[in-house]
């Protein structure tokens, strides 16, 4: 007689803990995701104020370029290693 259920990404007792285990797995999922969407604001907002300070004041402000500069290059990096960690190629969607 056999105590454990497979429950897709775990195995869990077999009927007191397999609503938890998927309940789990599901926050994982999830924070996966958020992850990649995170990534894609964090490109986009150092993207935006990069362009601001570029085209619109069209004069360099240290704060702007330093601070955009930095939110483009963590959303590059978070975006390229959430790919990597789903087991993608970094770059072959984009």
């Amino acid at each position: 007689m056999s105590c454990l259920t497979d429950v897709g990404d775990g195995i869990a007792c077999t009927e007191t803990c397999t609503d938890e285990v998927r309940k789990i797995n599901s926050m994982i999922n999830q924070g996966k995701r958020r992850t990649s969407t995170s990534g894609f604001i964090y490109l986009l907002s150092g993207a935006a104020l990069l362009l601001v300070n570029i085209f619109i004041l069209k004069r360099f402000d240290p704060f702007l370029s330093v601070f955009g500069g930095v939110l483009f290059l963590l959303g590059l990096y978070s975006v390229i290693m959430n790919r990597v960690r789903l087991g993608k190629k970094p770059l072959d969607q984009f």
